[in-house]
């Protein structure tokens, strides 16, 4: 006699009603590993590059606030106040204009010699 297959179909049923529900919900990220060395350095090299870049506005920023300062006689309550604004835009800024670039297909090529050739 054939094995009765209902459970099997409940279950497959009832793990998509669940799947749907969650990409309603927005659905899940999961943080995976790099896939290999080439890609771990891309991220490494896109990290430190944003890094850098929040440095650097974080610098510019900071000296620009500190020469408002000594040519006002000083910020005060206000200035510092405008100078955390205008850091945090240039954070959002800088954030959003720095994120990973799409490699293309001849970065992606193994170029190295093969023992074979």
């Amino acid at each position: 006699m054939a094995q009765d297959l209902t459970p099997h179909s409940n279950r497959l049923i009832e793990e998509g009603r669940a799947l749907a529900r969650d990409n309603r919900e927005g659905g899940r990220h999961r943080r995976t590993p790099s896939i290999g060395k080439g890609s771990a350095a891309l991220k490494r090299r896109n990290l430190i590059r944003k890094a850098r870049n929040l440095g650097i506005v974080t610098l510019v920023v900071i000296v620009g606030a500190m020469i408002a300062g000594l040519a006002i006689n000083g910020l005060g309550f206000v200035g510092i106040a405008a100078t955390a604004l205008v850091l945090l835009a240039a954070w959002i800024v800088v954030g959003m204009m720095s994120g990973t670039k799409q490699p293309r297909r001849a970065c992606l090529l193994y170029t190295s010699p093969s023992p074979r050739d």
